[in-house]
C-alpha cells in the first residue's frame, strides 16, 4: 500500500535556521523559494495558536511537478516538509504518487544542495510502501484478510458469515489500539487486494462504515467506563 512520504530532520534551532536561510537563496530549475506565499503563510499563522512555527514555500513552474508548492515547517528543533499543493487546477487532488514524486525531487534534487555531512542520522525519511499487518497488528491483520478474502465483494457485509467477520475484524482493530485511517482502509482494497474499480462504490461506503464503526465502539466504551 502506497502511502505520503514525510521528511523530518532533527537539529539544533539555530541550526535549522541556517539551513532554512541556505534553502532560501537556493534556486534551481525545479525549484524556487516563493517569498510572497512564505509571508502570507507565517502572517495567517499568527494569533492562532501557531507562533512558534516558521513556515517557508517553494514552488516549481514544472508541468512535470505538477506546479507544485512544497511547504517547510520550523518548530523548536524539528524541521518538516508537511504538505505539497498545485497552482494548478489540473492537480487540486494530487495523490500519492504525484505527491511522492515531488517530495523525492524537491529532496534529492533540491533540498541535498543545502546539507553537509553535520546532518547525517538527522534526517528521517519515511518510505513509500507500508504493509497492512504492520499498520493494524497481525492479529488484526489476520481477522481482516478473513473478511476480505472470503466476503462477496458486491455486498461485503451483508451475509451473515461476512458480516461476523467483518466485526470481528472492527473489534480487533478498536480493541488493539491502532489507528487505521478509513481511505487508507479503501486504498488497501484498491491497490494490495486489487478490488475492480467498478467496486468503488462499495468501498467508499466500506470506508465510511468502517469509520461509523469505531466511533460507535469508542462511545459504548466511554458509557461502560463512566
Amino acid at each position: 500500500m502506497k502511502q505520503f512520504i514525510h521528511i523530518i530532520i532533527k537539529k539544533e534551532h539555530a541550526e535549522l535556521i541556517k539551513l532554512w536561510e541556505k534553502m532560501k537563496s537556493t534556486a534551481n530549475d525545479d525549484f524556487i523559494y516563493n517569498d510572497e506565499m512564505t509571508q502570507r503563510v507565517n502572517g495567517e499563522n499568527r494569533g492562532v495558536g501557531l507562533d512558534d512555527y516558521i513556515y517557508a514555500i517553494f514552488t516549481s513552474g514544472k508541468d512535470e511537478l505538477f506546479y507544485a508548492n512544497v511547504f517547510i515547517s520550523i518548530n523548536g528543533d524539528e524541521l518538516k516538509l508537511f504538505n505539497i499543493t498545485s497552482n494548478d487546477h489540473r492537480y487540486s487532488e494530487l495523490g500519492v504518487l504525484r505527491y511522492n514524486l515531488i517530495v523525492n525531487n524537491f529532496f534529492h534534487h533540491f533540498m541535498t544542495r543545502c546539507l553537509d555531512a553535520s546532518y547525517n542520522g538527522c534526517i528521517s525519511m519515511t518510505g513509500e510502501n507500508v504493509m497492512m499487518a504492520d499498520v493494524v497488528g497481525e492479529d488484526t491483520y489476520k481477522a481482516l484478510h478473513a473478511w476480505e478474502s472470503l466476503c462477496n465483494k458486491a455486498a461485503p457485509t451483508s451475509n451473515g458469515y461476512d458480516e461476523d467477520r467483518w466485526f470481528e475484524f472492527v473489534i480487533k482493530l478498536y480493541n488493539s489500539g491502532k489507528v487505521l485511517n478509513p481511505s487508507d482502509f479503501g486504498q488497501w482494497l484498491s491497490e494490495d487486494c486489487q478490488w475492480p474499480t467498478f467496486y468503488n462504490d462499495v468501498i467508499s461506503d466500506l470506508e465510511i462504515k468502517l469509520e461509523y464503526s469505531l466511533s460507535l465502539l469508542k462511545y459504548y466504551g466511554r458509557l461502560s467506563r463512566s
